[in-house]
This record gives structure tokens, sequence and C-alpha cells, in this order.
């Protein structure tokens, strides 16, 4: 399992709905292994700490940690039958589950892994609702209530699952993605994972506060304006967590910053009730937790490497979340930009322990606090080969030859199929990538098939001539939306060979890879 990549959003051409149907795969609950004694100390103290300094300011307490109170100490595997919650994996955070586990979304699987409160697989959650979109890319799982998992995407959508089923999609109208859950409480965060050079105004909010429908009830905390206007969104980037409390943790993606916001709410049927004795009710600030760094980061800016202007940045922090014992986790960073190093904070916002944890495995802890760090394939060990879904076959006339092609004639090939149009702006830098990796792959194992949506044929043509499109192409006049439901253009579908969908991407910009991946782990299966 490979960590994401953060990805600068160019844009799409925005359509309609989804194109096919997988049911949720549901596994069976595994077992415990290993033996019921405790392992040991949860972390070593460190000769020579120093406490943190605490400084009352007019905006909640501010935290300076010199260093952590207990080096981690990060054990194989779990106990037997014992309690544990996935924390993170594969570089990203889990999210707990109301009445224990975790949920996590496998973006490269498209799907939502459900843990149980033993730290097995309990669920596969994948498909798409009846003439809804698969999910493409979700990068986090939430869960509102105790029935409902949100496998959200980079643009902040969201397909709800009730009861392990996919039953519609939600769309958030605001620029975020990040999401924890607890009961009945959503809040989301801007990600660097998938963000644009947008710049942010002194009164925007840092995270928004969503009920079950996705709607934004209330917001809380304000933006950082940077200096350089276009980095507004990406410095603003983070995580959220919510405790058991109903606390809101957040932890910046570009800096060493922690904060807690006092947010005891919860729902009901007729929306948001505030529960807050004593309190101000407009998601308080109570402190801000700083940790040391062993060499401060560059600040993020802009730079056109490639005659274009990109940002650059290093990520400092990879997720938060609240263990099982009551304490907040945080995957970070010291000095490589990777998510290699575990940060373990009181709810004080003391820093309690820290420790390298080795990268992109799935890392588990205890009610003790216990660390435990598996690797992936280890921890998804028992999720199966779901379902597959077969996909609507077609006979269409190709644009340029009239000759009609059927998808069943390519039965046994694997199959690429690219939905696209003239007018669609990003087509016009995925297509010549997708025509050159058409030329390299053995036609006779793989095909690449166009299937285009200009209502005007002769469009479609001058578009096929002008980049010198090669592979064939299909024309639907239209009709390929209300047939297929695509969620936007360019979309593209990958079929094995029994013409059944393995995965769909929605926009793969000007790289072959994430088609190559998947192409090649299928002509190696048996």
């Amino acid at each position: 399992m490979r960590l994401l990549r953060w990805r600068f959003r160019r844009g799409r051409a925005a359509s309609g709905l989804a194109v096919a149907l997988l049911g949720a795969a549901i596994v069976g609950a595994a077992e415990g292994c290993a033996g019921d004694a405790s392992p040991g100390p949860a972390g070593r103290p460190v000769t020579g700490y120093r406490p943190a300094e605490r400084l009352a300011t007019g905006k909640g307490v501010e935290i300076r940690n010199s260093g952590p109170r207990q080096r981690l100490i990060v054990y194989p595997e779990p106990r037997p039958r014992g309690r544990v919650s996935l924390l993170f994996m594969a570089g990203r955070p889990a999210t707990a589950l109301p009445a224990g586990g975790a949920a996590w979304a496998d973006a490269d699987g498209a799907r939502v892994v459900v843990f149980d409160a033993q730290g097995a697989v309990a669920a596969v959650l994948q498909g798409a609702p009846p003439g809804g979109p698969l999910p493409t890319r979700p990068l986090f799982a939430a869960a509102p209530t105790q029935r409902e998992l949100w496998a959200v995407e980079g643009d902040g959508s969201a397909l709800v699952f009730r009861d392990g089923n996919p039953v519609s999609w939600l769309h958030p109208p605001f620029p975020a993605a990040a999401v924890a859950g607890g009961d009945g409480l959503v809040v989301a965060t801007r990600t660097f994972l998938e963000f644009e050079l947008r710049p942010v105004r002194p009164a925007d909010p840092l995270l928004w506060i969503l009920d079950r429908e996705g709607h934004v009830v209330r917001t809380v905390g304000t933006v950082e304006v940077p200096e350089n206007g276009l980095l507004g969104q990406l410095v603003n980037t983070g995580w959220a967590a919510v405790d058991r409390d109903g606390d809101l943790y957040f932890a910046y993606a570009l800096k060493p910053e922690v904060r807690r916001y006092h947010l005891r709410a919860r729902f009901g049927w007729l929306g948001l009730r505030s529960t807050m004795v004593g309190e101000r009710s407009d998601g308080m600030l109570r402190w801000r937790s700083l940790r040391p760094l062993s060499g401060a980061p560059r600040p993020p800016h802009l730079a056109a490497p490639r005659g274009a202007l990109e940002p650059v940045f290093t990520p400092n922090q990879f997720g938060v979340t609240v263990g099982p014992d009551g304490h907040v986790y945080v995957l970070g960073t010291d000095r490589t930009g990777a998510p290699d190093h575990l940060y373990v904070f009181e709810d004080d916002g003391t820093l309690l322990r820290a420790g390298a944890v080795p990268r992109d495995h799935a890392l588990f802890a205890d009610p003790d606090g216990h660390v435990y760090a598996l690797a992936v394939t280890d921890a998804l060990a028992r999720t199966g080969e779901p379902p597959r879904a077969p996909f609507p076959s077609f006979a269409l006339p190709e644009l340029r030859t009239g000759e009609t092609i059927a998808l069943e004639d390519y039965r046994g090939r694997i199959v690429v199929l690219n939905f696209w149009a003239s007018w669609c702006g990003p087509c016009r830098l995925e297509m010549p990538a997708l025509d050159a990796y058409a030329g390299e792959i053995d036609s006779a194992r793989v095909a690449v098939i166009g299937l285009n949506d200009d209502v005007n044929p002769d469009d479609a043509r001058a578009f096929l001539a002008e980049f010198g499109i090669r592979y064939p192409s299909v024309k639907g006049q239209g009709h390929l939306k209300a047939r297929y439901g695509y969620r936007g253009l360019p979309y593209t579908v990958i079929l094995d060979r029994n013409l059944r969908l393995i995965r769909a991407i929605y926009g793969f910009g000007t790289t072959i890879a994430p088609i190559h991946e998947v192409v090649e782990r299928e002509l190696s299966s048996p």
C-alpha cells in the first residue's frame, strides 16, 4: 500500500452521476493473535525531561513543549482478544467509530475498510447507490452515526453507506475533505492531499461542522492569512478528531501545532443542540500545543520549475485521532517530511511520548497506551477479494470509420474505457497520454476505447484529428451520461477479462500511472 501523494487540483469538467454498481462485501470479523500478557511499558522516561511552558493568552492557553516525557515504544503485534483501535494506516488517519473500532478509507481500492474493536477487519464497504457514481479516490471516512459511514473524496463529496449499503452522495458546499465524526457530529477541514491555489479571507472559518445531510450548521475558528494570498488554502490545511466528550482537536498539516476546541454538542433529529454549560457555544479555543522540531520547516512558497506556477511545501503532520486511552495521537515528522513519527498528547496539551514508527504501516493502540505497528498487507489480510459487477455492454459506431464496436468482442482482454468530450478541458491533457499508453501496450491483452459524448460527432472528429488520437472511439451523441451516469469528464473505468469493473478514475491528469498500476496488477493475477 503506497502513501498517497498530494494532488494540486487544476480543475475538472464537472458533470452528472455514476457509472456502475458493486455490492458491499462483508467480511467476518477476525480473531486476535498472540498472548494475553502485557507487552511491557508504553514508553520509557526521557532523561533530562523539561516540563512544558504554559502561557495564558487572549485565545486560550499556549503550551510550548520542549520534548516528550517518554520515548515511545512500538510493539510488533497486538495482544490476542485484546481491545485495540486502528489509529493510522498507510500515512493517513482512521476514524474512530461510535461503538468501538475504526474505519479507514482505502483510496487505492475505492472502498472503506471497517475494523472491529480487536483490530480485525469486520467489513469492506464499496459500490455505488443505484444510478449513482462509484467512489474514485476516497481519502477519509466519517461516522456521523452508528449506522452510517461516509467515504469522502478529495473534493469534499461523500458517498453515504447505511448499514453497509451505499445509499446516496452528499456534496457539501465548501472546499474541504479531511473529516472526523462521532455522536452525530461531522467535522471537515481543508486537506493538503487535494487543494487549489486560492486565497482566504480573514473571517473565513478554519473548520466546518456538518449535520447528517452534509449541511453546514456552524463553523469553528478562523484562518491564518499568509503573506502570499495564493497559499491561503494550503497553509490552513490540517486534520480533525473528536473525543468522547465532544471536544474537537485540530492538527495543522504544515506546522507542528495541535489545537483543542471546546465543542460539547450533539445532533438530534431536529438539528444541532448545544449541551455546553457555562461555556461559550462558538467553539472556544481551549489550548494550542506546540512541539519542537530538529530543524525549522521551510515555509510554503510558489515556484515554476516546469514553467507553470506550483506550490512547494513540506508536510509536517499527517493526521490526528483520539486513541482508546483518551490520549491524542498525531502522525508527523521530525525532519524528513514523511509520516515516520508518532506523537502522543495528553488532553491538556502536554506532549506525553513520542518516537519513530515504520513508514506506511498500520498503527494500533490499546486502552493502556501501547502502540503496535503492522504491515498494511497484514492488517488488510482478511479483506478478501470483493465481488466485481459486470459493466453494461454497448455496441456503438466508431467515430471515424462507422464500424460497430461491441464491448463483448473484447472479452478476454483488460479494457480501459475513457469517457470524454471535445468541450472537456482536462480531456485535452489526458487523451494524448492515454494515446501514447495505447501505443505501448500489448493490444492482444489490453484494449483502450474512448466513449465520446459530444452531441455533434463532427466536433469529436475534429478533436481526434487535432490531437492525433489513434485508439478507437465510439460516439454516444449526448446519450452516455443518461445511460452510464458518469460522475464527470474525463472519467475512466478499467474492466477485467470478464468485462467486470475493477476501478473507476475521475480524472488522472497527465500521468498514466494510476491506470498502468491497475492494469499491470490485473495482468499479473491468475
